[in-house]
């Protein structure tokens, strides 16, 4: 199998794997060059593990005394109020948790089972990110510092490819791994989420995202892609996607591409969320159904496809042969003022749906050309599969 749309890595990202993935703007009145946008993330996460720790402690102490347990039972790590006033500081936010709690405050069991619970899910998605701190609280930038790794060999690229069997999404060949986003996580989503890739041929790639380190780019070494985005998995059964990725920046074509393929393997997409990212807002979905009723997306799918198709031989050929079908092409005044968009039946100006046409195409022997695009003279102009990528 393979797809037609593709989407290329941005340009600006060609150095990645050798020099820090962009530098942040430096601070107002300073000189030189700004921190990796790396180790930006890395405190300002590092900061709210230590938020999320300090809160969860003094809850954990409070609770405790309350009940019984005396003041002292659980004692509030020493110096990590000033840990986090250290790390919050250094990413330019301003201290919190600087005096304790007041005793007479109420504190349940169930409130300190969910600052545990942010807690953890805070340190997780530090860990996931490669993030280490020094004793003092500070971040360990020498500990952290990576480039970003692309998985150039095909053994690594199988250690993150998916496998789909009786409607669920597996690690390994044998189907006995269901794959599961919980531990993962991605920079923009967090815990719970995964990034993935689509392959020219359809095979899907996943793994967490890790800013200046693992992103849309390692999955296929960045190599052009039919899709990309993210993911949310329980147990093999697909929660939640999108099309979010700043690297490849996929088209709703690429988006159509992955969920023809999820629904041909077997995928139940009708309990699936989905969000919708465009360079200008990103949409969110309550199913896949209701992202295909809004935008009609198989419409500019197949309308895409189909100018492939057109576009792969010289216009007279092409027009001689819709003809044949008693069909036309839209004048210019149609399509700008009418947005009549495609091939029309000539005896009821109806527009004939892409898919059709794109049909009529493939039996009459025309292959979609997947480099190159013609005029209607015949001259080649842009490739017509190939998205450029972001910041191109």
């Amino acid at each position: 199998m393979h797809f037609k749309f593709l989407t290329e890595v941005g340009a600006h990202y060609a150095d990645e794997s050798a020099t820090h993935l962009m530098e942040d703007e430096p601070a107002a009145g300073a000189a030189g060059p700004g921190q990796p946008l790396r180790r930006v993330v890395l405190v300002s996460l590092a900061a709210a593990v230590l938020r999320a720790k300090t809160q969860y402690e003094q809850l954990d102490a409070q609770h405790r005394a309350q009940h019984g347990g005396g003041v002292h039972a659980t004692k509030v790590s020493v110096g990590i109020q000033a840990k986090a006033a250290a790390l919050l500081q250094a990413g330019g936010g301003a201290p919190r948790y600087t005096a304790g709690m007041s005793p007479a405050a109420a504190v349940s069991a169930e409130a300190v089972a969910r600052a545990r619970g942010v807690y953890d899910a805070a340190l997780r998605h530090f860990q996931n990110q490669g993030g280490a701190v020094n004793d003092d609280g500070t971040l360990n930038w020498a500990g952290s510092d990576q480039l970003v790794v692309y998985d150039r060999t095909a053994a690594a690229q199988n250690l993150t490819r998916l496998r789909i069997k009786n409607g669920l999404l597996y690690t390994d060949d044998a189907a006995q791994n269901p794959f599961d986003t919980t531990n993962m996580s991605t920079v923009f989503s967090k815990l719970g989420y995964a990034i993935y890739v689509m392959s020219e041929e359809g095979n899907l790639h996943a793994d967490t995202h890790a800013i200046g380190y693992r992103h849309h780019s390692s999955l296929l070494a960045a190599a052009n892609a039919s899709g990309a985005g993210e993911m949310k998995v329980e147990k093999g059964v697909l929660k939640w996607i999108s099309n979010k990725s700043g690297h490849y920046t996929p088209a709703v074509q690429h988006f159509v591409q992955v969920l023809h393929l999820l629904q041909k393997k077997g995928i139940d997409l009708g309990g699936v969320a989905v969000q919708f990212h465009t360079r200008a807002a990103k949409t969110p979905y309550a199913t896949v159904g209701d992202f295909l009723a809004a935008l009609n997306p198989e419409q500019e799918y197949h309308h895409a496809k189909m100018i492939g198709y057109v576009n792969s031989r010289p216009y007279p050929e092409i027009d001689a042969m819709i003809r044949r079908k008693n069909w036309r092409f839209p004048t210019s005044d149609e399509y700008n003022r009418f947005n009549l968009k495609g091939v029309i039946d000539a005896g009821t100006g109806q527009v004939i749906p892409h898919k059709q046409v794109c049909h009529y195409f493939k039996e009459e022997g025309v292959a979609f050309n997947p480099t190159v695009q013609l005029d209607r003279l015949g001259d080649p102009i842009n490739p017509a599969r190939l998205q450029a990528g972001a910041g191109r």
